[in-house]
């Protein structure tokens, strides 16, 4: 048989492999992508579902006790063999539940997460934050220019640390987009800044096929 024939067989023994062969070539190339599908499928099932998740503090100390007995069954438990398809299928179902955990924290603001003062009309405010990313200057020179002219405007990321209220200045959290009317130049990301600015809710596509930032 030549070696052409010998890679030809190959392929079709490969072909003729079931479910439990790509499993555990699975295990053996890309372990990793089983903490990656149980984060995401944690994250949907939670997204559709918004099932209540335990409070943070008991979900941690969940979280603390499943990894402990994976590492347990992991170090003294049952055949290697065993362990190998085992131990992905465990893993998956914690990442799950993490993703459950992650999704259900971001619904759920802190008491004094900005978005809880935000209403469906603007606002004025004083916050200060860190920026939390480059800011970037938009470019004017955009598609509709000639019909809409503008000047250049700058925009970023700001994570709160402070809002100020009738009592003066109060500890806040959550992240802002801020948008300003003018290029930046001088503010780099993990500038601490104070703004005084208009504060609403993202709006969504005024026009079908617009993109919703929302």
């Amino acid at each position: 048989m030549n070696d052409i024939q010998r890679r030809l067989a190959e392929i079709d023994r490969q072909f003729d492999q079931g479910p439990a062969y790509y499993y555990e070539q699975t295990v053996t190339t890309a372990p990793l992508v089983f903490c990656a599908v149980g984060l995401i499928a944690g994250i949907i099932i939670q997204g559709h579902s918004h099932f209540a998740v335990l409070n943070y503090k008991l979900a941690a100390f969940c979280t603390a006790i499943a990894a402990l007995l994976l590492i347990i069954y992991l170090l003294w438990f049952t055949s290697a063999s065993l362990k190998s398809y085992t131990i992905p299928l465990l893993t998956t179902a914690l990442f799950i539940y993490l993703g459950m955990i992650r999704m259900a924290s971001f619904d759920n603001a802190l008491p004094n997460d900005i978005r809880n003062a935000v209403g469906n009309e603007p606002n004025m405010a004083a916050i200060r934050g860190i920026i939390a990313t480059e800011p970037y200057i938009e470019d004017s020179n955009w598609k509709f220019a000639k019909f809409k002219p503008g000047d250049q405007s700058s925009s970023f990321y700001m994570e709160l640390t402070e809002a100020e209220s009738i009592n003066g200045w109060v500890a806040a959290s959550g992240i802002v987009r801020m948008r300003v009317n003018e290029p930046i130049l001088d503010l780099r990301a993990g500038d601490r800044i104070q703004i005084y600015c208009e504060l609403s809710r993202f709006k969504g596509a005024a026009n079908p096929g617009e993109f919703d930032m929302a």
